[in-house]
């Protein structure tokens, strides 16, 4: 009986007593358990508080999930031309869930809320990153069966989880003692086995590393070397255990040596805070790194995200996809399918899809909410899998000739530009800064959406008033739309305002919009304090009035804390 085994019987056992007291509202009972059962694990490794996700005290998604037409979320697939498999997706970026290649729910799981990634194994097993700062891990039917939490419970689990040949755990931590991340490899037993730090690194192999920044590492995923043919040719640089990470404060990938923790290998050139990197195991293309490469700082490009493939020995970049419609700043991550498609997952663009080696498209997934980092498993990867009574695969084409434009191609700002926070009743993403011009792209049939007005909380009783105004510009002509000329004054009893505007006679074009807000009781801003007092929400181009946008949040306060804090933590928001 390994460990997951063992805890398996006590958990369940300590699950149903939660659950009896839970049910029968005995909360005095239940709250002194909780008590017991913290004082007797203290919180650490293997212990067992805080483990029940019920959704009564988390949310109510879950319950929207049968009632989710997810096929149309499908708007492209060509079954001849793609590596089919079962897509895992998490939904509103919490729920698990498992979805055929046409879209159709095959199985999810509706007690549990991950943050931000979840991985099936290979016996069914799901392990994710908890909202309560914990790697879990479950059965088919969403019983738990393991967890564990940092010793330091202050330090941050963030980004990435993977399961070692050897059955064990490899996870990046945020120290937020030093601002440093670290790995560590923790065993079926709770114990960590092994650790390694990129403080003790960073002079020496990352001499580059920005000083003055709280967050210089950033790494956002780890992978496990397997067997390929540089270690076979005798480069002992990438034997089969060693693990390659992306760090994305770093602007780099690198290769660390297992058994030593030294810094065998690094590559730099051309990214810009990137994501996932992998080296190819099987097919075609086996032995190359495959990378995200987000650039979003405009370095070389204005907003187009990058997939690369290097051949990590002459580090050359030998394949590249991008695309004019292609975007997401932040996070973001691919897979290489078995016919050496790949599936990539623009996080922040809205959209999952997949493209040959000749950059076509064949699927497309554009969910009501922003795809975190996905998966695609064979039809038989598990038992459960294995057993499944799978549906025809129905080809879907899309409606209209132009491609989907990802949705930070369509925003006047994107993530590290907005400040967000609750303001007039929502959350919303506000723009940092009330002057300026921006690129958006302008999709066929759409509308823009526009937000603005005075943020009380700023005022600290003084009186003011300012002149909001937002043009849009064609690129290719000289037409002008007024979209906003407005005034609001603090004596307003509308302090927060909306505007919409169609676009019915633009499609597929680029354009410039602008935002300004000039005066305060008829003088120049000059005041940095009166600046924060006016405020926009971040415009945003729309294609589908029934679609999400990501301004908008309906996550419970416990996880928006948690993601919050994550977000902070990892240099996303301020």
């Amino acid at each position: 009986m390994d460990g997951l085994e063992a805890a398996q019987v006590d958990l369940r056992t300590m699950e149903k007593l939660y659950r009896f007291l839970w049910q029968t509202k005995a909360k005095i009972v239940f709250l002194l358990v909780g008590v017991i059962v913290q004082s007797g694990c203290g919180g650490s490794e293997g212990s067992v508080d805080q483990i029940i996700d019920d959704p009564a005290a988390l949310d109510n998604i879950h319950l929207e999930i049968p009632e989710l037409d997810t096929a149309t979320w499908v708007n492209h697939f060509e079954p001849e031309k793609c590596s089919s498999g079962v897509n895992l997706v998490l939904y509103e970026r919490r729920v698990p869930m498992l979805l055929d290649m046409n879209g159709r729910l095959i199985h999810y799981w509706p007690k549990l809320r991950a943050a931000g990634r979840a991985k099936l194994d290979q016996q069914g097993r799901l392990a994710l990153l908890g909202v309560d700062n914990r790697l879990k891990v479950y059965d088919w039917h969403g019983e738990l069966l393991w967890s564990w939490s940092p010793q330091v419970k202050e330090d941050l689990l963030h980004h990435d989880l993977i399961r070692l040949a050897n059955g064990n755990y490899l996870l990046p931590l945020r120290s937020m003692k030093s601002g440093t991340d670290y790995l560590l490899e923790v065993n079926r037993k709770s114990e960590v086995v092994w650790q390694w730090r990129s403080l003790e690194h960073l002079q020496t192999d990352f001499p580059f590393y920005d000083r003055s920044s709280d967050d210089p590492v950033h790494i956002n995923s780890v992978h496990e070397l397997t067997s390929n043919q540089w270690y076979e040719a005798g480069d002992k640089r990438f034997q089969p255990g060693n693990i390659l990470m992306s760090a994305r404060h770093l602007d780099c990938i690198f290769i660390i040596d297992k058994e030593t923790g030294n810094v065998v290998w690094t590559f730099r050139e051309g990214l810009d805070r990137q994501h996932e990197a992998r080296m190819i195991a099987s097919g075609v293309n086996a032995g190359l790194i495959v990378v995200f490469n987000n650039r979003p700082r405009d370095l070389d490009t204005y907003r187009n995200s990058m997939i690369m493939m290097i051949n990590p020995v002459t580090k050359a970049v030998v394949w590249e996809y991008t695309a004019p419609n292609f975007f997401s700043s932040v996070a973001g991550s691919q897979v290489t399918l078995p016919n050496g498609n790949l599936m990539i997952a623009s996080s922040h663009g809205g959209r999952i899809f997949e493209i040959d080696l000749q950059g076509n498209v064949v699927w497309q997934f554009v969910p009501g909410f922003l795809p975190m980092r996905t998966e695609r498993y064979e039809f038989d990867h598990c038992p459960q899998l294995a057993e499944i009574n799978y549906d025809a695969p129905r080809p879907v084409m899309p409606k209209i000739d132009q491609p989907f434009i990802d949705q930070e191609l369509r925003t006047f700002a994107i993530i590290g530009e907005v400040d967000t926070y609750v303001l007039h009743g929502a959350r919303r993403a506000v723009v940092q800064i009330n002057t300026g011009c921006r690129r958006v792209w302008v999709p066929a049939d759409a509308r823009i959406h526009v937000k603005y007005g005075i943020d009380p909380a700023k005022l600290f009783g003084r009186k003011l008033s300012g002149r909001f105004r937002a043009t849009l510009k064609k690129e290719t002509s000289d037409e002008i739309i007024q979209l906003v000329d407005d005034r609001v004054s603090s004596d307003s009893d509308d302090l927060w305002r909306v505007c919409n505007t169609e676009l019915h006679d633009w499609g597929y074009e680029w354009a410039e919009l602008c935002l300004s807000v000039d005066e305060v009781d008829g003088l120049l801003i000059s005041a940095r304090k009166e600046r924060k007092s006016l405020r926009w929400e971040n415009p945003i181009i729309l294609i589908d009035k029934k679609k999400k946008n990501w301004q908008q949040n309906t996550d419970t306060k416990q996880i928006s804390d948690h993601q919050e804090k994550q977000l902070k933590a990892l240099g996303y928001i301020e």
